[in-house]
């Protein structure tokens, strides 16, 4: 088999999904994996270079590779990584294989390296050089983010500081672009550096900075994005989330503070954006929690807006459909963490809160109605985390709590009957 005409037509196939090209991958494919287990061993290069293009077939989210075509690149792989010498059952790509992958698969669709420094260590004369990337190849060819991804998922963990300077460009790269699938691909390779390598590093460097000052259009919710808007808001909070944390540890110091209020301050904007986006909403919405855990009682600032962000969408009835239902959970979750965060501020807007999870309980009170097993599951989890809030919005204010259910029973005694039991 001529490994080298193989690795080219994999490589080179046309990378929208149609189906004749996609089996022709798999043909190719079905004919690699038995050549590999008992024809003569390849050079490790021959290897290596397989294993990059195969690699660049499995990642999913990609137009050109349909499960079914993922499912034999992997097959493919496992022998691969074996004739390699690494574990068929986790391997671990070792630094020197990852750099190759990078300098044939990556770096030659995204421009030539640059002599300007990226970034530099705290307190060090060091200065390491960044590939900066000018061209648009990897448009035309974005298997070279797939490959890239993959080895940059399997590469042995105690190498990722020393492997930045290839990976630290392909992510501000992504990030900068203004096609929002790109940004959606930086933010997950984003998110694993940030996972990955350890905090001292990530803010000595100057890395955490740098992801953090690249995240700003993305944390604005693209409306003209279609589905990739909510995934690209939620993912870009995520690592903003990570960022911040790397970046803001002492409590103490008011940058702290002022970073955490600012990107609440992002979750309030964009909910005007969002409108009734029922996945957008979600995406924003869940950050909530995540905020109120590094604020606590400094989440108080925003606590008028937040409650209305919350409190508005409790009104659309949780049976429409799943995904509204979905959303009547997350946002009843907020509440719980609002509650758990400022107790004593909470209080203000007992009234407010409850009329609102009344509206969703009543809208979710036919639970014989739903005949899909998913939903009917979905609206038992739905009130039971109602009556969660309630409890816990009657430890904080009894007295108020006691009378907006005393009046909702004496409305609909048979709707409110669980609550006004929960109140004696």
């Amino acid at each position: 088999m001529d490994y080298k005409d193989c690795c080219s037509q994999l490589w080179k196939r046309n990378p929208q999904a149609h189906s004749s090209d996609t089996d022709t991958a798999i043909e190719l494919l079905d004919r690699l994996e038995p050549t590999l287990l008992t024809s003569e061993m390849p050079s490790h290069k021959t290897l290596l270079d397989l294993l990059a293009v195969a690699s660049s077939l499995t990642v999913p989210g990609f137009d050109w590779a349909p499960l079914r075509l993922r499912q034999c690149a992997d097959r493919c792989i496992a022998v691969l990584v074996t004739r390699m010498g690494y574990s068929a059952d986790n391997y671990v790509l070792g630094i020197s294989d990852f750099l190759e992958i990078c300098a044939q698969y990556v770096r030659p669709y995204f421009g030539k390296a640059s002599s300007r420094p990226q970034y530099t260590l705290m307190g060090s004369d060091r200065r390491d050089r960044a590939t900066e990337f000018g061209s648009q190849q990897w448009k035309e060819y974005p298997q070279a983010i797939s490959a890239f991804t993959w080895s940059l998922q399997h590469l042995d963990n105690s190498q990722i500081e020393n492997a930045v300077p290839s990976i630290l460009p392909v992510i501000t790269t992504l990030l900068d672009d203004y096609e929002c699938w790109a940004r959606l691909r930086g933010l997950d390779l984003a998110e694993m550096l940030l996972r990955r390598a350890s905090d001292t590093f990530l803010r000595g460097s100057g890395i955490a900075a740098l992801i953090d000052s690249s995240l700003g259009n993305s944390l604005v919710y693209q409306a003209d994005a279609g589905d990739l808007g909510p995934k690209l808001l939620e993912a870009a909070f995520r690592v903003a989330i990570l960022a911040s944390s790397v970046l803001y540890t002492d409590i103490s110091d008011p940058r702290y503070t002022r970073q955490w209020w600012g990107l609440t301050d992002r979750l309030i904007t964009n909910s005007i954006y969002v409108s009734d986006n029922v996945a957008a909403n979600i995406a924003l919405c869940s950050q909530v929690a995540p905020l109120c855990q590094k604020l606590g009682p400094a989440i108080a600032r925003h606590l008028r807006a937040l409650i209305g962000v919350l409190t508005q969408h409790l009104h659309s009835p949780a049976m429409l459909s799943p995904k509204v239902c979905n959303l009547h959970i997350v946002l009843v979750g907020q509440f719980l963490a609002l509650s758990d965060a400022c107790p004593l501020r909470i209080a203000a807007y007992t009234s407010e809160i409850i009329g609102a999870l009344a509206v969703s309980w009543n809208s979710s009170s036919n639970i014989n109605n739903f005949s899909a097993t998913d939903m009917h599951e979905k609206i038992e989890q739905l009130r039971s985390r109602i009556i969660n809030a309630v409890k816990a919005l009657l430890a904080i204010d009894p007295a108020s709590v006691r009378a907006a259910v005393q009046h909702l029973a004496e409305a609909r005694p048979a709707a409110f009957s669980e609550w006004l039991e929960i109140t004696k």
